[in-house]
């Protein structure tokens, strides 16, 4: 298994947080992705968080859980770029009613890194 590459980034715009993943999302990194949502949930005041997924190469039932956990607590929720694997899985999990979709990263997405 491929440790994910998680990176929150913070938003221009107060009411977005952007979390960018790489790698596998399951068991093993399930609680790494759970910390940095919450971090960009703080961030935009729980209100609306965007969760690049182009660099995901996998996702089990527990990565999928973190995916729907904020959507389900009342977050706004976006999924960038999510391959035809994980748009499928979300399909037959029928929670793709908790999520946005969109092609690209919103541009009011600023760039810069926080720390672990």
């Amino acid at each position: 298994m491929t440790a994910p590459n998680l990176v929150h980034e913070p938003e221009t715009h107060e009411t977005d947080a952007v979390v960018r993943v790489q790698g596998e999302l399951d068991l093993s990194t399930a609680e790494l992705l759970r910390r940095r949502i919450g971090r960009a949930r703080r961030a935009s005041d729980d209100a609306r968080v965007v969760i690049d997924l182009g660099g995901v190469t996998f996702v089990d039932s527990a990565g999928l859980c973190e995916l729907v956990r904020p959507a389900v607590a009342g977050c706004v929720v976006t999924l960038v770029r999510p391959s035809d694997a994980v748009r499928r899985l979300i399909r037959l999990a029928g929670v793709e009613q908790l999520f946005t979709t969109a092609d690209a990263v919103p541009s009011s997405s600023g760039p810069g890194e926080l720390a672990s």
